[in-house]
């Protein structure tokens, strides 16, 4: 993804370098009982090839998810690319329930070329709606 990005930036410019990517998880979880909001950077790398490794992003939205009070539990698994997060029902009400559920990885690049210095910003989202 920072490859892809970098390159679509810095098309028809000549001699580009990557001075920054810093990495952003953002992740929201809404329902009519539960409105959490969290936005964590969790990496700076200054090359193309300094990316962050699979298990700090899972770190990082464990510890994010952790915070949250209304989890019972949840699983992240790398492997399959997939989170379960596990509800703290009391009794019939599902604080889960209908939820919308946001998961984001944010690059925000800055780049420089012969010919201009730009700044990109580039995402991942990944939308859910649980049932």
């Amino acid at each position: 993804m920072l490859n892809e990005a970098f390159l679509d930036t810095t098309q028809g410019n000549l001699n580009c370098v990557l001075h920054e990517a810093i990495y952003t998880l953002n992740f929201i979880l809404s329902s009519s009982t539960i409105n959490e909001n969290f936005s964590e950077s969790f990496y700076t790398g200054t090359t193309l090839t300094d990316v962050p490794s699979d298990n700090l992003w899972s770190s990082t939205l464990g510890s994010i998810l952790s915070q949250i009070t209304q989890l019972s539990s949840y699983d992240i698994d790398l492997f399959n690319n997939q989170y379960k997060l596990i509800s703290d029902c009391d009794g019939d009400e599902d604080p889960l329930r209908g939820a919308y559920v946001k998961l984001e990885l944010v690059i925000d690049m800055t780049t420089d070329c012969v010919t201009n210095r730009s700044s990109l910003r580039c995402a991942l989202d990944l939308t859910y709606l649980l049932p």
